[in-house]
This record gives C-alpha cells, structure tokens and sequence, in this order.
C-alpha cells in the first residue's frame, strides 16, 4: 500500500514539473520571438529608416549572409586569441589559425598593424552585382562598414543598377586619379 501511494505521488510530482517545463518552453518562444522582432525593427530602422518596414526576402538573405560573415570575423578573432596565448604573438597566416569560414561568400584576410596587431578584412559580394561588402574587424573586436553592399542595394533603381550618387562617386575617384598621375609625371619631369 505505502508502495502504490509513493508512486501515485511520484506521478503526480512528475505530471506537475512536465507541466510546469512546458509553461517555461512557451516563455523562453515568446522571449525569443520578441528579441527577434527587436533586432528585424532595428535592422529596418537602421537600413530603411523606419521601423515598420517589411523587408523583401532577398533583403532579408542579403542581410543573413553579413551576419554569417560576421561570425566568421568573431571566429577569425577567438582564433588569433588562442594563437595570442600559445605562441605570444599574432599570425596574419590563415593556415596557422586553423580556423575554417561558415561560408564561401566573403573572403578573409589577415593584416598586421606596425603596432603589433591585426585586421580582419572581410570581402564579398552579397547580391551578386558591381557592388561589394568590406567589413574590417580590429584586434579589439570592433567591426567598421568600408562599402556596404546592403545601403547600396537600397540606393538602387530597382534594376540593380548603381544610383546617379555612386556613378557620380565613381567620377570624382576616377577624376583625382588622372590628376594624380599627371602630378606625378609632372614632380619626374621637375627632377
């Protein structure tokens, strides 16, 4: 008797924690789905200017394969740390770090600093137009936009086609070149 009770207890004790683990299930889904709601309202206030925006679903991607690549910086980074410790000091060679990217879509480079330290450039191309992504991390983990492949997608005609501002931009660069190679003929001619 005292063995059926004990049992009917340990049940109903078992019935009562499954319980009470599925209410917690629930509370972590809904915390999870109101961070992710944070972060896309974020992410569209950032890109687009206004919180409510929808984004289409290749901006969406788009925006998946920066976040992939910057995992990829934060691992490239944690390897050069453990690299750090064994050896006291940093590698620019990718081979020694050991460390594989998630992804085929940004290339990564390693370049040290005259002060002794390094960083990571990412490259790559997000939606596969003239437009390319370069991301740089520092040794202290800070992570700078050099292009932005993503504002540019933005700040296209719906064609993939750069906006008037980039060509315009392209212009001037090409502009300060000329004049800087004719400076340079100029300063040999004077020597």
């Amino acid at each position: 008797m005292k063995i059926k009770s004990m049992l009917l207890i340990m049940l109903a004790l078992t019935l009562v924690l499954s319980c009470s683990s599925k209410k917690s299930e629930k509370e972590e889904n809904a915390e999870i789905e109101a961070q992710r709601e944070i972060g896309r309202k974020q992410w569209a206030e950032d890109y687009y200017g206004d919180e409510n925006y929808k984004p289409k679903p290749e901006e969406a991607l788009a925006a998946s394969k920066r976040a992939i690549a910057y995992s990829n910086l934060k691992g490239i980074l944690n390897a050069e740390m453990r690299f750090l410790a064994e050896n006291g000091r940093y590698t620019d060679n990718k081979a020694e770090l050991g460390f594989i990217p998630r992804d085929e879509k940004y290339s990564y480079s390693i370049s040290m600093t005259p002060s002794n330290n390094f960083k990571i450039t990412a490259i790559g191309n997000i939606d596969n137009d003239d437009h390319r992504d370069v991301l740089e991390m520092n040794h202290l983990g800070d992570i700078e936009k050099i292009e932005d492949d993503l504002r540019n997608w933005k700040n296209t005609d719906g064609l993939r086609k750069p906006a008037r501002h980039t060509q315009k931009a392209r212009d001037v660069e090409k502009k300060l070149k000329v004049g800087m190679e004719r400076r340079m003929e100029e300063l040999q001619e004077d020597q």
